[in-house]
This record gives structure tokens, C-alpha cells and sequence, in this order.
């Protein structure tokens, strides 16, 4: 079911006096502790029901304090809702590479990822809360297709979207720009990826976002390529030890034809 502010105005104002009446209730607990972590929104419906519990002197204690440990578990298993954040933070992202000349992939474990951010003009009056930035890489939705370990969530608890960390560092609004560079990991597979930070509170939740790519993630991408595995050194051992057998098994041959004429020959 979901509740909006008219719908529940009655429940906000009913709750609100029982706080004041009684400070120290669970639902006053509840009140705190529910709205410092996901909104007041987003637990209405629970709330609704621990009030009319402890209004109630026909339900028995237990069975309330079972719906507060249920409520406290399902807000703590809750992550930030993705579409609940501002598009604050302007995102750009760089393949930085010696030995290739493509802009648009880059080679993991040598290749390194050039990231910048910074706070967009409009948005700058609501930064106060910004006390630490995550910067990600994330994958493309081509590269989510049919794999079910990458799906995308709007609850941030749950997605797999963005599964490889490039830098948390501490927000400063004195700098303009921050940037940083990564060398993409070696363990990073091959796929299509954007860039992706998120502003976090003093509490570590999510409270805003911005990204290397659109909103729909179809533009500004890039593309990560694995390792071979392979070294020139081993190529070059692998071309002797070819050669050798080749010449090895031409001189049995020649040796054995020499042997068998040299046999014929002592016989006559």
C-alpha cells in the first residue's frame, strides 16, 4: 500500500500528540529511530499499527513488543531508495592508456580510470549534509542482460548494479573539482561500464548521486577488457620449444633412415 502525506495527515497529527503525551513510549522510539533512517513515509504503515497497539489495553505486551522487534528488523534490512535521490553531482570519467589508442576501452589491471566530480551550480545550497563521497564503477545495462548477479535495484541494500569501489574520500565544497585516478583491478570482467558517486551523511546513507552517463545509461560508456594472461616471454619460450621438437623429430627421422640402409648394406 502506499501512503502519501493527505492519507496520512490524520496519523501524522495522531502520532505527533501521543509523542508529546508520552515521551518515552516505544512508538516515540519508534517515531526517532524510523525517521533518522528512511523518512516518515516509509514507515507509516508500521507506525500506524504499533500506535493503535499501544493505545490498545486489550493487546497483550507481548505481541506488541514482537511487532516492534519485526518493525526494527525491516527498517534495518531497508536500504535508500534510489529513486528518492537528487541528481546533484556532475561525473566524468577518462581512460587514461600507454599502449592503446581506443577512448573507449580500457585493458584491466593496466589501464587506469581518470574520475572527476563535483557539485553542480543549482544544487550547491543543499550540500550541507554532504559529508563523504563513493565513487563506483558500474555496469551498463548490456552487460546486465540474462545475468541476474548484476540486476539493478532501486533499493541501494539490494543493487548490483555498481559492484566495484574506485574511491570514498570526504567531501570538501572548497573544491570546485576533485578528481581521482584508478588503475582499473584485474579481477574487473569483460563488460560495458559508466561511472557512478554517491553524496553520503554523516550517517553513511546515500543522499545524492550523479553518473558518467544519461539517465538511462546509453550514453558515455566504456568498455573493459581482461587481462590475456599471457606474456611475450611465453610466447617466445613456446616458439623454441616448437622449433626444437620440430628439429628433434626430423633428425630421428633421418637417423633411422640411415640406420635401415646401413643394416641392408651389411647384409650383401
Amino acid at each position: 500500500m502506499k501512503w502519501d502525506l493527505r492519507i496520512s495527515s490524520p496519523l501524522i497529527k495522531a502520532t505527533l500528540h501521543y509523542i508529546s503525551a508520552y515521551p518515552n513510549s516505544l512508538t516515540s522510539l519508534c517515531f526517532s529511530v524510523g525517521s533518522d533512517k528512511l523518512g516518515f513515509l516509509q514507515f507509516l504503515p508500521c507506525l500506524d499499527f504499533l500506535l493503535q497497539l499501544e493505545m490498545s489495553s486489550a493487546v497483550e505486551s507481548v505481541l506488541w513488543r514482537i511487532v516492534v522487534i519485526s518493525c526494527s528488523v525491516a527498517w534495518a534490512s531497508a536500504g535508500v531508495p534510489f529513486s528518492s535521490l537528487p541528481n546533484t553531482l556532475g561525473v566524468t570519467a577518462t581512460i587514461y592508456s600507454t599502449l592503446t589508442t581506443l577512448p573507449i576501452a580500457a585493458m584491466a589491471g593496466r589501464d587506469q580510470l581518470v574520475v572527476s566530480w563535483l557539485v553542480n551550480k543549482s544544487s550547491s545550497s543543499v550540500d550541507s549534509e554532504y559529508k563523504t563521497v563513493k565513487v563506483k564503477l558500474c555496469f551498463a545495462p548490456e552487460s546486465q542482460v540474462d545475468r541476474h548477479w548484476r540486476k539493478t535495484y532501486d533499493d541501494l541494500k539490494k543493487d548490483k548494479t555498481c559492484q566495484f569501489d574506485i574511491t570514498e574520500q570526504p567531501y570538501n565544497s572548497n573544491f570546485k573539482r576533485n578528481t581521482t585516478t584508478w588503475t582499473v583491478e584485474r579481477d574487473v570482467p569483460r563488460g560495458i561500464y559508466f561511472v557512478r558517486a554517491y553524496a553520503l551523511n554523516a550517517l553513511g546513507n546515500e543522499v545524492a548521486y550523479g553518473q558518467s552517463s544519461n539517465k538511462n545509461k546509453t550514453s558515455n560508456l566504456f568498455m573493459v577488457e581482461p587481462i590475456s594472461g599471457r606474456h611475450a616471454s611465453l610466447d617466445i619460450a613456446s616458439v623454441v620449444f616448437s622449433s626444437f621438437a620440430i628439429v628433434s623429430l626430423l633428425g630421428f627421422f633421418i637417423l633411422e633412415k640411415w640406420s635401415v640402409k646401413k643394416a641392408a648394406a651389411q647384409k650383401k
